[in-house]
């Protein structure tokens, strides 16, 4: 008897979790569960619960949101928005998982503009003050990509001898010069050097990871 109502136990633990892995996978957000809005030159993102199961559960997640914003944003207006993918994806991070960017943030501007809102306003430099912050963190991140996107395996892949961290950094501005982007030096040269030292967090390279 007691061998019996053992074996009961044990097959309904098994059928439970096998309805609750389902659920789990049934529930699991998708891109077009999260909520997005426009106006001109912004993409609004809503930073819920949606947005963040989202960004958890898929390889280049914030990238893909950046993506599907940037063909919406088109289909709507009949134009790009001026802003790089990378640009959105580090911007989004840096409003769901602050603690990730706050670091490269100056002027004590980090826990203004990295703490957890509602709505995440994603703008064009002329209607958002706070571009040039996301576009220095992403031109790191993206030139670490670009070079070694044939075969990024890990974090060291990306490092590159201490002396030249500078110097990296200013051929990085040198090749966006017709870019028309504001850079931050010290915050590249921040990111940089976490490259370098493989101290920066993972996520913010992983999201490009092939």
């Amino acid at each position: 008897m007691k061998n019996k109502i053992t074996k009961i136990l044990v097959i309904n633990i098994i059928f439970f979790n096998l309805i609750l892995g389902n659920s789990i996978s049934a529930f699991a957000a998708g891109l077009s569960d999260i909520t997005y809005s426009y106006s001109p030159k912004i993409i609004h993102i809503t930073n819920d619960y949606n947005l963040k199961n989202y960004l958890s559960s898929v390889s280049k997640g914030s990238l893909n949101v950046a993506d599907y914003a940037k063909s919406h944003y088109f289909l709507e207006y009949k134009k790009s928005i001026d802003i790089t993918k990378v640009s959105i994806a580090i911007e989004i991070l840096g409003h769901v998982y602050p603690d990730k960017i706050a670091r490269y943030i100056p002027f004590g501007l980090g826990k203004v503009i990295t703490k957890h809102t509602s709505i995440i306003d994603i703008g064009e430099k002329s209607v958002d003050s706070n571009r040039w912050i996301w576009d220095s963190i992403a031109a790191v991140i993206g030139s670490s990509f670009s070079v070694n996107s044939s075969n990024i395996r890990s974090l060291n892949i990306y490092t590159i001898p201490q002396n030249t961290t500078e110097q990296h950094v200013d051929q990085i501005i040198k090749d966006l010069k017709n870019k028309d982007l504001r850079l931050n030096r010290d915050i590249m040269i921040k990111v940089q050097k976490d490259i370098d030292n493989g101290t920066i967090d993972p996520m913010l390279l992983k999201m490009m990871e092939k």
